[in-house]
């Protein structure tokens, strides 16, 4: 592709110029249109622009620097611009356009590698993950995203201190977990973060490879973090299975329901990207010091599954001992009912004999040893037959249908 020397010479001039000047913060922002943010990695600088800057990739490699280009909310028009302009293979502009959820996966066209990583979006909706998509290129980065995340707020937020993307950022809600932590426990967490981030010192690793490492670093601690909290709330479920009051069953099924929920939702998160390590290992894309790092994550995601598992099991363990003393405690209640019916079985079965004398002896006929020798006695006959035939036949019954 060539361009005129003086529009390279301007998107140059401009590029330079963003470098050494500070942020420029746009107090205006549509969050219904894309927004376009170039990031200078190796000067630590951001600035809002427009779509049609970075379409002009000798710009980029003339000034001999490293980029990162993030594009809120592209549409397709904007995808196929880039896609043309920095010529890559038609299926990047495919996956690009693909608006379905889509799990962690990479396609290796040439010099080009394209990501698909998915992380928990700032609303904290572990059933509706966030996907961002990442070209990867000699000098440049694309991230295109369609709402905040997670790991783009903590990266160029926080670490950065890009204010330009804090005037977008939104205030996470709470996770959809049934423990809350404490506001200790919380900025406990936010510090231990911040400090692993800073502390890291990365060895032989490209500015562009380090952000792409600490996008994954930020998504796996915050599963980690996620699978801690539920981690606690098993241990929680567990001591207080045996010592649970009526009232408070209700509130236990729901909380066993809500971790194993989520930590299910966390077990997709951490699968995906343990699948999708070592395929990225081997592409050979990347430089081998990266790919040591990411063996280490690996590692990290293993013990992270391994945690998940036992929390479940733990999890599954509470919920059969709070349905076994359910179901102990039914059986307690059902006991005392049969004892109660017992005694009044047994006390219908003393009074049935009685009840049966006074039956007959009580019938308006003439009955033996109560009326004269001659009287006729034909109706207490029959009253006699009919009971003994009606016995007979509930007996025939009941041993027919094998009651007695």
């Amino acid at each position: 592709m060539s361009i005129h020397s003086d529009e390279s010479q301007h998107v140059v001039d401009s590029i330079s110029d963003a470098s050494e000047s500070e942020e420029v913060i746009t107090s205006e922002q549509n969050h219904n249109s894309e927004l376009v943010y170039i990031v200078n990695v190796k000067n630590n600088t951001c600035r809002k622009t427009k779509v049609d800057e970075v379409l002009f990739p000798e710009a980029f490699q003339m000034t001999k620097q490293q980029y990162i280009i993030l594009i809120q909310k592209p549409n397709e028009q904007t995808i196929m611009k880039i896609r043309s302009a920095y010529k890559l293979h038609p299926v990047i502009e495919y996956e690009c356009n693909s608006s379905s959820y889509l799990k962690d996966h990479m396609i290796k066209i040439h010099d080009c590698l394209f990501l698909t990583l998915t992380d928990i979006p700032l609303t904290g909706s572990l059933s509706t993950p966030a996907s961002l998509k990442i070209i990867l290129m000699k000098g440049i980065m694309f991230l295109l995203y369609d709402e905040k995340l997670h790991c783009l707020e903590e990266i160029f937020v926080k670490t950065m201190k890009f204010s330009i993307f804090a005037d977008q950022s939104t205030t996470p809600s709470e996770p959809e977990i049934a423990y809350r932590k404490s506001e200790t426990a919380l900025t406990n967490y936010k510090k231990r973060f911040t400090v692993k981030l800073d502390l890291v010192e990365f060895y032989e690793l490209t500015d562009l490879e380090e952000v792409l490492y600490k996008l994954l670093h930020v998504m796996f601690m915050r599963i980690e973090e996620l699978v801690s909290e539920m981690d606690n709330e098993v241990k929680i479920c567990n001591e207080f299975a045996t010592e649970l009051s009526t009232t408070e069953r209700i509130d236990f099924v729901l909380r066993v329901h809500i971790a194993k929920k989520t930590l299910i939702n966390a077990r997709n998160y951490v699968d995906t990207k343990s699948q999708l390590l070592p395929e990225l290992i081997e592409t050979n894309f990347l430089t081998k010091t990266f790919n040591q790092y990411l063996n280490s994550m690996g590692l990290n995601m293993k013990k992270l599954t391994e945690k998940i598992d036992s929390s479940r099991r733990l999890l599954k363990s509470s919920e059969n001992v709070h349905d076994a003393i359910v179901e102990g405690k039914l059986s307690d209640t059902s006991e005392r009912s049969n004892d109660l019916v017992k005694v009044f079985s047994s006390m219908t079965t003393i009074f049935l004999p009685l009840y049966l004398l006074a039956g007959f002896f009580g019938m308006n006929v003439k009955i033996p040893y109560r009326c004269d020798e001659y009287q006729d006695l034909t109706a207490f006959t029959v009253l006699c037959i009919c009971s003994v035939v009606y016995l007979a036949s509930v007996i025939i019954l009941f041993r027919y249908k094998g009651w007695i």
